[in-house]
């Protein structure tokens, strides 16, 4: 049987509790698309997990095996599976010059071709941004002052191409995951 934890609000900072809610997302995965086909996904993700991962990462290094192995076969199945325990990536936009945006909603960006990210319909509120990498590690912090919606990060501190945007205003917590192109 699985569990109904779901993540962020059943964690209590207990590895082995905590743990239920990804075991159980493993379980239902599993479920739906098979023994071999998870097994072989999740062992081709572990490289890419560090120590204290969060289960979001987690979940996109997973859906990042499963895209490299299998194309869209099992994508949408197992984004909803992680989605139902609290544990989706959310919205992963890899743009270039090209504007992509989010349609739900929060801010969204895109990378030019000198390899700056614009992030626009931030809030225009003063807020921080914060650029986190793979591992969990604030790479950057900058401060947006009150005003315009937009910002631009032209020296990204790290090499890696995958980062997490995090924007924090007095209203809320956002976080998006970006992949240079």
């Amino acid at each position: 049987m699985t569990s109904t934890k779901h993540y962020p609000e059943d964690l209590v900072n207990q590895i082995h509790l905590d743990g239920e809610i990804w075991s159980s997302a493993m379980m239902n995965i599993e479920l739906q698309i098979g023994g071999d086909a998870t097994h072989e996904i999740l062992f081709t993700a572990l490289p890419s997990f560090a120590p204290n991962i969060k289960f979001p990462q987690a979940a996109y290094f997973f859906l990042k095996a499963d895209t490299a192995l299998n194309g869209t076969t099992h994508g949408n199945t197992i984004r909803q599976i992680f989605e139902s325990k609290g544990i989706g990536p959310g919205p992963i936009i890899v743009s270039n010059i090209s504007w992509q945006k989010n349609l739900k909603t929060g801010f969204w960006g895109f990378w030019n071709e000198a390899g700056q990210l614009h992030l626009k319909n931030l809030p225009t509120e003063a807020c921080q941004i914060i650029l986190i990498d793979q591992q969990g590690r604030e790479v950057q912090r900058f401060e947006k002052s009150a005003g315009d919606s937009d910002f631009a990060i032209t020296t990204i501190q790290s090499a890696n191409p995958f980062c997490i945007v995090r924007v924090i205003s007095s209203q809320k917590v956002e976080s998006k995951i970006f992949l240079k192109p």
